[in-house]
């Protein structure tokens, strides 16, 4: 997704603008490169399937869009107090307005608050899942820590020094109370992996500790001379 602003032109086919820049969004292209849409949706619609079907994609109508559920792109008409009819961008599971060219304020809004007169899903049409090639593993060393209070919330740095303090774990940063972003997946997985942030010049790296040595058994005497193997 590329953020694209609505197309000049004259206010009888803002509509029809809206939903190009929506669409340019999607497939991240310049909205000069669409066909140039008319002031008919409908008859944009047909030569946008067409220029979408050349590259593999195509738009699906959605029958009930209030309830419509899908971790993808779609374009929604919503009908304004006003009665004006506006194109937005809607994405995500709840879904969400992701791009509003004509209304600016519709933007972060629920697509279950809005009155949507008709919807169309940008969909793939090769359903088949190509093989992703195996890249090399991912090395690298420990910059920064660095948290949020909240979501889409700004990053605070925290003030830990990555080359000193030998032993410093990890679930002492989780008492952090700005560290609230998935701090149960953390602590979940650190009780899996107990990694260890350990100091080595000049950066620092995780290790994983050496694991415990078990004691030996030893043979217990019992009255009668008999012996017998316990703990």
């Amino acid at each position: 997704m590329i953020d694209v602003e609505l197309p000049p032109g004259p206010a009888a086919g803002a509509l029809a603008r809206g939903f190009a820049a929506c669409l340019a969004s999607v497939t991240e292209v310049p909205v000069t490169d669409l066909p140039r849409p008319g002031e008919d949706l409908a008859q944009a619609l047909g030569a946008w399937r067409g220029w979408l079907a050349e590259r593999g994609s195509g738009l699906v109508p959605i029958a009930d869009p209030v309830r419509f559920q899908w971790a993808g792109w779609w374009i929604a008409v919503v009908e304004q107090e006003a009665g004006a009819e506006v194109a937005v961008l809607a994405f995500g599971t709840p879904p969400g307005v992701v791009l509003s060219p004509q209304a600016p304020a519709l933007l972060g809004r629920a697509t279950a608050d809005l009155r949507i007169r008709e919807a169309h899903a940008v969909a793939s049409l090769d359903p088949v899942l190509r093989r992703r090639q195996a890249g090399a593993d991912l090395r690298g060393t420990v910059e920064g820590l660095a948290v949020a209070p909240a979501a889409e919330a700004p990053m605070q740095l925290l003030e830990v020094d990555l080359g000193c303090g030998a032993g410093a774990l990890l679930p002492a940063l989780l008492a952090e109370p700005a560290f609230t972003v998935r701090r149960r997946q953390l602590r979940r997985q650190l009780r899996r992996r107990p990694w260890v942030l350990r100091p080595r010049s000049p950066a620092a790296r995780w290790r994983r500790p050496a694991p415990r040595r078990r004691r030996p058994r030893r043979a217990a005497r019992w009255p009668g001379g008999s012996a017998r193997c316990g703990a």
